[in-house]
């Protein structure tokens, strides 16, 4: 396989080094030398790995001006989306995540994994808008689209899913926490994802209810069933406000069962704790009990996030299933 050299790269730390790419990954790293016909000069110019967004809405990017959460919780966010969603066309879908990528790109990110709302009032009208997105940006951006799905797993939401995996969608998501039986929604979605061959990455305990934990309840069935596809698990609000021991237990469960956690602590921040008037706690997960577990034993099989900061490089050793 021919290599192509990006000569007198300057790296982070300040060497100055030639960057052999071949097949499109990073082939070979060496001191400076001579350049040859086909290389590239990068004169100096710092060499880094691109960015990884791998938890992003991009149906619904660039629409603060138009709907409206007076009560700045998610509560009131959900409710004022789904209020709006109606109104939004695919055109009208197409050409603000077209326009969200175009700004991710600008600042280094080179695979975005994005929710994309399927049911209720946006039907599959977003998912197909971001699939056609998804094959604009082909070989520029890398995108994965998560169904995300609403509640009642056990009804309509479970159905909804499995059309989506049918029909564009690459991962299944959804929102456990918020269904009047979480545990089950946790295996609805787990049985949908398996039964499709594809990773799941769900919504998970974005609260501060210490009774709401299904975070467990997704490790111990990935571990219980042996599913292969890659499991994550977004937000984990819930984790925080638990006793020490609880913490340090579900972690080493989440651990040991390969479950990659990603924390969005901007998000939180902003919409979790509305309800404490004093001493409001913080909307973020327990990051130091995660990262005490360790890293799992498991395969990574094809999961896009991890629980180090997402960062991916330029030319991905992995493919773009496994980020």
């Amino acid at each position: 396989m021919s290599i192509t050299w990006l000569r007198n790269a300057a790296l982070a730390d300040g060497r100055r080094r030639d960057v052999g790419l071949a097949g499109g990954l990073i082939g070979a790293v060496t001191e400076p030398r001579p350049g040859g016909p086909g290389d590239v000069d990068l004169d100096g110019y710092v060499l880094l790995p691109s960015f990884v967004e791998p938890h992003a809405h991009l149906d619904k990017a660039l629409t603060a001006s138009r709907v409206e959460n007076p009560a700045g919780d998610l509560l009131g966010a959900i409710r004022a989306m789904h209020a709006a969603a109606g109104g939004f066309t695919k055109a009208d879908i197409a050409r603000r995540a077209d326009r969200a990528l175009r700004t991710m790109l600008a600042h280094g990110t080179t695979a975005v994994r994005s929710h994309v709302d399927v049911g209720s009032s946006v039907g599959m009208r977003a998912l197909e808008a971001l699939a056609e997105v998804r094959a604009a940006w082909a070989g520029i951006v890398d995108v994965q689209l998560v169904a995300l799905v609403g509640n009642p797993l056990a009804g309509e939401g479970g159905a909804n899913l499995r059309d989506a995996l049918r029909n564009g969608a690459d991962i299944a998501g959804g929102c456990p926490h918020l269904d009047p039986e979480p545990d089950r929604a946790v295996g609805i979605c787990l049985d949908a994802a398996g039964e499709a061959g594809r990773p799941i990455d769900l919504h998970t305990d974005e609260t501060l209810d210490p009774g709401k934990l299904t975070l467990a309840t997704l490790a111990d069935l990935v571990l219980r069933t042996g599913f292969p596809h890659g499991a994550t698990a977004s937000h984990c609000v819930s984790l925080a406000v638990q006793p020490v021991a609880v913490q340090q237990r579900v972690s080493e469960l989440v651990s040991a069962a390969g479950v990659a956690v990603v924390a969005l602590p901007q998000t939180n921040l902003y919409l979790q704790g509305r309800d404490h008037p004093v001493g409001p706690p913080r909307g973020l997960t327990a990051v130091r009990a995660l990262q005490a577990a360790g890293p799992s034993s498991r395969p990574a099989a094809t999961t896009c996030a991890t629980r180090s900061t997402p960062s991916g490089g330029a030319t991905r050793s992995r493919s773009p299933r496994s980020w």
